[in-house]
C-alpha cells in the first residue's frame, strides 16, 4: 500500500474526506492482475473503496532501486465499482454482514490518467491528468 502524506488540487476521495485529520488514504496497485484499488478510512471505522484496473501506457526502462531507473510512469485507470463499510450492528438498507462489518456497494465510475514519479522504493510523487486540473500527492510506501 502507498498511504497519502501530504495532497494539493482536486482529488476524488477528497469528497469522501473533507477533514484529513480525521482519516487516511491509501492506493494499492497489483502488477500481477492489473488492479488498482483506492481507500479512505475513517477514525470512527467507516471505510470507501473504490475498485478497477490500471494499465501502463509509458513504462520505465527499469523499476525503482535500480540507478538506471527512469520515470514519470504514466498510467490509466478505470475504477469499475466501490463500496462502504462500517461495524456491524448499525442498519443501513441493502447491506451486507461480513466479519463483523457490514457493506454497501456504491455506483463508482470513472476514468483517469496519470504519472508517478519514483523518488525512492519508499517515496512516490502522484499527479493526476484531469481535465479539471488535476492534483498532486506525496505518497510513502506502507
Amino acid at each position: 500500500s502507498w498511504r497519502v502524506i501530504w495532497e494539493e488540487g482536486l482529488l476524488p476521495w477528497k469528497a469522501f474526506r473533507p477533514r484529513p485529520q480525521k482519516a487516511s488514504a491509501y492506493q494499492d496497485f497489483s502488477s500481477e492482475n492489473s488492479t488498482v484499488r483506492n481507500s479512505v478510512n475513517f477514525l470512527n471505522g467507516v471505510s470507501i473503496v473504490a475498485e478497477g484496473a490500471f494499465s501502463i501506457t509509458s513504462r520505465p526502462t527499469n523499476y525503482p532501486g535500480s540507478e538506471a531507473f527512469v520515470s514519470p510512469v504514466l498510467v490509466e485507470a478505470s475504477i469499475e465499482g466501490g463500496a462502504i463499510s462500517w461495524a456491524a450492528g448499525e442498519t443501513g438498507a441493502g447491506a451486507k454482514e461480513a466479519e463483523g462489518k457490514r457493506t454497501l456497494k456504491l455506483p463508482i465510475q470513472g476514468k483517469g490518467s496519470f504519472e508517478i514519479l519514483y523518488l525512492d522504493k519508499e517515496l512516490r510523487i502522484f499527479r493526476s491528468r484531469s481535465a479539471l486540473g488535476g492534483g498532486v500527492v506525496v505518497q510513502v510506501k506502507q
